[in-house]
């Protein structure tokens, strides 16, 4: 099946009437399956969620980079929806705090009105989740990334650690609906320092301060990254800073060790600020979320309508060939394929292990008659599930008759 941008299922054969007129002067109809076809998370299935935080350096020295960022952001985000995720996207500064007003959405967003796309088969414009109207930006509406104004004199600390933590407990990420317990979190930030959370300073005669005793920060470290990393969603951490002390886009720089070590520590990436273009910083965070989004099962699948459930057939499709598909058997004692569930709400329709923890968690919400899948029948990556189904009820009448 053709992949399109904002498309997320594809019904090959709905119920079809076959009207006529008989000897007996009733209207005839023909009862014909439903063929839903759903792609693994993300795709033509509930598309996978991400909440994207970027944390931009407002210190003074990246007003550059502020603009790139401003030029190469909406193709970031367009190539997201065209891969079909359902994406939150904001921006806060990296050393102070800033209540957070203003949230692009993907256009699964139902505040996107006649251009919202659904979800998954029987999502409406009333029952999908939705940004409140007030926090809700399309692109071109959209004013938060820093201008290269929004500058702050530093000392020589940046806590920038303590602040992206400050920054996301504040009430206002609650009240603008960025976060959504159901989605991947993605921290990118952008800079040219180090966080130096917990480092202690000294005061020179003239009055300048300096870091003078570094050795708090291993603690601080381990404070940070559970405060950070450890909740009920996943998240990855994206580091796009300095790989060495020196000179970085005409200005002094610091390598950003420690904001490299949280993305290595959360399965995130690392890239270079100085030697690399934003273009190529967010190609290479687009792809390691595809990356992700490979690694994510689908534990449910939905139908337009309640089956009769009897006539269900479950196929899966390697790698989207529906010409090797291959037919998943029900398995009532849920070790390895599928049972129907009947109508879910608000069900978890994907999992992902955690990254260096034991279990899962659970992502993407979906509600509607659900099929779920079990063991090695969960579908991963790009493969597809083709489901066949009768409406339950449904008697052809020609038949009846």
């Amino acid at each position: 099946m053709k992949k399109t941008p904002f498309n997320t299922f594809a019904i090959t054969s709905a119920l079809s009437l076959m009207l006529g007129t008989a000897a007996c002067g009733k209207q005839e109809f023909v009862v014909t399956s439903s063929l839903v076809e759903q792609q693994a998370a993300g795709y033509f299935h509930v598309p996978a969620k991400v909440d994207i935080l970027l944390v931009q350096d407002d210190t003074g020295s990246m007003r550059e980079v502020h603009s790139e960022v401003s030029r190469e952001l909406n193709t970031f985000l367009k190539n997201l929806q065209t891969q079909g995720w359902d994406y939150h996207f904001a921006t806060v500064p990296l050393t102070h705090m800033r209540a957070l007003k203003q949230v692009q959405a993907s256009a699964y967003d139902p505040n996107w009105g006649s251009l919202w796309q659904a979800p998954y088969p029987g999502a409406t414009l009333n029952n999908a989740s939705k940004l409140p109207q007030s926090s809700f930006r399309a692109p071109e509406q959209y004013t938060d990334l820093l201008n290269g104004t929004e500058v702050t004199t530093l000392s020589s600390k940046e806590e920038g650690f303590y602040n992206i933590w400050k920054n996301l407990k504040d009430p206002s990420m609650k009240d603008s609906g960025f976060m959504r317990s159901d989605a991947l979190l993605a921290v990118i930030v952008v800079g040219n320092g180090d966080d130096t959370w917990g480092a202690q300073t000294c005061t020179r005669s003239d009055g300048y301060q300096y870091i003078c005793n570094t050795s708090p920060m291993e603690e601080t470290y381990a404070i940070a990254k559970s405060l950070i990393l450890d909740g009920s969603q996943q998240m990855k951490f994206y580091a796009a800073v300095s790989n060495q002390d020196g000179n970085c886009r005409g200005s002094n720089a610091f390598k950003g060790t420690r904001y490299m070590r949280m993305a290595s520590d959360s399965g995130g990436a690392s890239y270079d600020i100085c030697s690399q273009s934003v273009s190529e910083i967010l190609s290479g965070i687009q792809n390691h979320l595809t990356q992700t989004e490979l690694t994510m099962r689908t534990r449910l699948a939905f139908l337009p309508y309640e089956p009769n459930i009897e006539s269900i057939h479950v196929w899966r499709n390697p790698g989207g060939n529906s010409s090797l598909k291959v037919e998943i058997p029900r398995d009532p004692s849920h070790q390895n394929g599928w049972d129907y569930l009947g109508f879910q709400s608000d069900g978890y329709t994907t999992e992902v292990d955690n990254y260096g923890r034991l279990g899962v968690t659970l992502l993407n919400k979906g509600s509607g008659y659900a099929i779920e899948f079990y063991g090695s029948a969960k579908i991963t990556g790009s493969d597809t599930v083709t489901v066949k189904s009768d409406p339950a009820g449904a008697v052809d009448s020609a038949s009846a008759r």
